[in-house]
């Protein structure tokens, strides 16, 4: 079976451009592949999941960010633990746990004093500081003083002395550069 699995990995992989870059170690299999796309590793791994779903059931595949050169393969791989980890313990139902996607997750679940916050404020807030440096904007500070005020928005206008409908627009444009609800709780 874990030559059928094996194989399955491969194919898949060379299908997507990839080389016939597969491991196996025990019961965890490591491939490398190559990203077109931001889309191209979950599409992967959730190609890669419903071929085995005949031979293996409740397979998830954990996906890491790309890594810039061979030297950061090591990260990568404990990256795709990490969401990997967080796919069996949250659940979710996806085939494909991608480590960019856990949220602040990733930064709970990350192996011992390595948790990556300056990337996740970089990759979370990234555009609204690129947005409030080229502009001139206070949408940090917008944002920052909803969060304190227990996410209240009447609270947060009358302590930023700007009129209701200013702050929502605002609050507005952060979600729009962030993906986020800031209206949901997980976000």
């Amino acid at each position: 079976m874990r030559r059928e699995v094996r194989g399955i990995v491969q194919r898949i992989s060379v299908a997507y451009g990839g080389p016939d870059l597969v491991g196996l170690r025990g019961n965890a299999i490591v491939t490398v592949a190559p990203c077109v796309s931001s889309d191209a590793p979950r599409a992967m791994a959730e190609a890669v999941t419903v071929e085995m779903a005949a031979l293996l059931s409740g397979l998830v595949c954990g996906v890491s960010r790309p890594p810039s050169n061979a030297l950061d393969y090591r990260l990568a791989c404990r990256e795709a633990t990490i969401a990997l980890r967080a796919a069996r313990r949250l659940g979710g139902g996806s085939p494909a746990a991608v480590f960019d996607e856990l949220g602040i997750v990733r930064l709970l679940l990350a192996p011992g004093d390595e948790p990556d916050l300056d990337g996740y404020v970089t990759d979370v807030l990234g555009p609204v500081l690129e947005y409030d440096r080229k502009r001139g904007t206070a949408l940090i500070k917008t944002l920052r003083t909803y969060l304190d005020t227990d996410c209240s928005r009447q609270l947060a206008a009358h302590r930023l002395f700007v009129h209701y409908k200013t702050l929502r627009y605002r609050l507005d444009r952060v979600e729009e550069l962030t993906n986020l609800n800031l209206r949901h709780n997980e976000d």
